[in-house]
């Protein structure tokens, strides 16, 4: 679901009679006033992590050039807080995150106009890319430079005394992504606006996408090495012959771009993804429409930016106009609610939601209709089961968007699913295990186990909780917890042996229903048991009358498989 915040209509009140805030992004943009949360105005977002902090950068708005907050959890934002000292200026109230512009730079309305930033760090420093208008040419065009600065919040400047690149025509070039492949190398990606005409030996060209790899430092594109074309606008699509905003991330092996297309402007500004084989390119569409386009009060969403959370989890912000509008408000009067927001005019809203790499490999915004996880289609054989299991509280997945239904199950987050079916009953014994630190998820519902029976740990002392839990160990345990009821007849499995521990497990797993086996012959009882198999194996064992106080708490019924 898409994130939205709202500040206080008061405080934004009792802040504007302070003080009359600066210049922005358009004439009357609401004010980023320092250290306040924030959730007005913030186009082209860009957001990174770093020791656990969100930081997140705008095209200029509401003062700053360089606008740049912090959150904790990508759902409250805070505005940078005024420098103290601030040795720039007399602005009591200063906070840009770009404290030098370059001098290069073009004036608009008596400051640089800053557009579209990346911000990353290279080697020690941090670097903020973005397109700001040059001085030379009757018709000034935007360039790319780079600020540097000590940490993610700055204070960023720009010594340079000419821009990376102004692309190849007289339109320039914007949209600057900072992209470090495997190797460490840096590499620069950015949009190039269109050419209608030929300008001296510059043919005319559509809009497009170009990368060049940097030099190790960051500062400055390589001089032996060429600019690349990734991709080119195409007229007669979605796209409206528009492309820009690229964000290049490698997701699960796919080194993945994004990137937004058609006016800006519009209810039809969206963005699609293409798959490329290197920063290099070749780049190819992966899709003939647009994974993000409007919908709801989300109009025109573009600008997007790749980024991965604590979690692990890819996730994309963009921003969107607040439908039905698709452009900013006259200036200087608007009617706002008590939120402060404008209602008989539009903003770009900062929207973040995670980025699914589906199974088959496609890109969803968000969770797809149904689906409970990422990487869990519903229809799979194990889809079911995995969703009961979430539903019913007893696993929150490896991440908050993926269940990772193939990876290997560790002992520790057995019993832990197991204890939680249970009614996570408290330890009634203190842990006779050394190597279970305390404090740890699966602490408790170790300590449970281990006094109930369940477990024996692979010695008297030791658990080995991040250990594989094979097959064999797994029927045991579930047969322990059903309170080791005899099996009908002996198992059917070629593999099992006669007199193991976990014969007469697997005999009443394949009797009572709850395995098929890997085969019709074969249990597989030494081989590692997936998290899928152990949702379908705990869904199915939630369906059994038990006859123990320890398992009385049993959540809701399974659904059938």
């Amino acid at each position: 679901m898409a994130r939205r915040w709202r500040t206080s209509g008061l405080l934004i009140a009792v802040v504007l009679a302070m003080v009359v805030p600066p210049v922005g992004a358009y004439r009357g943009a609401p004010w980023f006033a320092p250290g306040q949360s924030y959730d007005q105005n913030f186009p082209d977002p860009h957001v990174v992590m770093h020791d656990g902090v969100y930081y997140a950068y705008s095209t200029n708005t509401g003062g700053p050039l360089l606008p740049t907050m912090t959150s904790a959890d990508l759902e409250t934002w805070t505005a940078h807080a005024a420098w103290l000292p601030n040795v720039w200026n007399d602005d009591p109230f200063y906070n840009d995150g770009l404290v030098r512009p370059p001098a290069w730079a073009a004036s608009v309305g008596g400051t640089a106009e800053v557009w579209a930033p990346a911000v990353a760090q290279v080697g020690e420093d941090w670097l903020a890319y973005f397109a700001v208008r040059e001085t030379s040419g009757s018709r000034p065009r935007h360039c790319i430079s780079v600020a540097a600065g000590p940490h993610p919040l700055g204070p960023f400047e720009d010594h340079t005394a000419e821009p990376l690149t102004c692309g190849l025509g007289p339109g320039g070039a914007i949209d600057p992504w900072l992209h470090i492949d495997g190797a460490g190398t840096p590499w620069l990606l950015w949009k190039t606006e269109p050419s209608l005409k030929r300008v001296g030996p510059v043919p005319p060209i559509p809009a497009a996408i170009w990368s060049q790899p940097l030099t190790a430092n960051g500062r400055h594109l390589r001089p032996d090495r060429e600019p690349t074309l990734l991709l080119v606008a195409e007229a007669n699509s979605w796209e409206g012959g528009v492309i820009e905003n690229p964000s290049l991330l490698r997701i699960e092996g796919d080194l993945v771009l994004v990137y937004s297309g058609n006016a800006f402007g519009s209810p039809d500004y969206a963005v699609g993804w293409a798959r490329c084989k290197s920063p290099a390119g070749p780049c190819e569409r992966a899709a003939t429409e647009p994974i993000l386009s409007s919908r709801g009060d989300i109009n025109g969403p573009g600008g997007a930016a790749l980024f991965t959370d604590a979690a692990g989890d890819t996730q994309i912000a963009y921003h969107a106009w607040n439908a039905p509008f698709a452009s900013y408000p006259d200036y200087p009067s608007c009617d706002s609610d008590r939120d402060g927001r404008c209602v008989d005019g539009g903003q770009r809203f900062l929207h973040i939601e995670p980025l699914c790499r589906l199974p088959s490999g496609d890109l969803h915004v968000g969770l797809p209709e149904g689906w409970v996880f990422c990487d869990s289609d519903p229809s799979a054989w194990h889809g079911p089961s995995i969703a009961w299991l979430k539903s019913a509280g007893l696993s929150k997945g490896v991440s908050p968007a993926r269940f990772a239904p193939d990876r290997p199950l560790t002992r520790a987050e057995a019993v832990t699913m197991l204890w939680r079916w249970a009614g996570s009953t408290p330890p009634a014994a203190p842990m006779p295990f050394v190597d279970v630190e305390s404090g740890a998820y699966y602490t408790d519902a170790v300590a449970w186990a281990a006094g109930i029976g369940l477990v024996r740990g692979t010695s008297a002392t030791t658990f080995e909780p991040h250990m594989v839990a094979n097959r064999s160990h797994l029927a045991a345990i579930l047969h322990r917890a059903a309170g080791l009821p005899a099996a009908v007849h002996a198992t059917h499995f070629t593999d099992v042996d006669a007199n193991s521990f976990y014969t007469e497990a697997v005999g009443w797993l394949a009797a009572t229903g709850l395995t098929t086996g890997l085969t019709a012959e074969m249990y597989a009882p030494h081989e590692p048991t997936t998290r899928a198999q152990l949702a379908t194996l705990l869904c199915r064992f939630s369906r059994l009358e038990i006859d123990s106080a320890d398992m009385a708490a049993a959540v809701a019924r399974c659904p059938g498989n």
